[in-house]
């Protein structure tokens, strides 16, 4: 995960390394700050979402991705509760431990 965030130029589709420190027992990330929630509990509370949602969901996650291999990486864990949200319902791609 440090390894892909660290070389993946930061963009608006992903969650983003902002700094980075170690301790003698501990690796300390600096991320952005998504408190929406992720996507999986959204369906989950709230059942289905319309087209329009789906498309714009789909979308981003299409760009992340799309970013991720001009980089050089694959992400290889998609799943809604990989797409979380910030505090105004934009989504963006997280949890980069299955990346190669």
């Amino acid at each position: 995960e440090m390894r892909c965030l660290a070389q993946v130029p930061q963009n608006d589709f992903m969650q983003n390394l902002y700094w980075s420190f170690r301790t003698d027992n501990a690796l300390f990330l600096v991320l952005s700050i998504l408190t929406g929630g992720n996507l999986f509990t959204h369906v989950s509370e709230r059942g289905a979402f319309d087209d329009q949602a789906i498309r714009y969901f789909t979308s981003r996650v299409a760009l992340a991705l799309a970013h991720l291999h001009t980089e050089g990486f694959v992400f290889r864990n998609i799943t809604p509760k990989n797409v979380v949200l910030n505090s105004f319902g934009k989504s963006y791609l997280a949890d980069f431990s299955f990346t190669a």
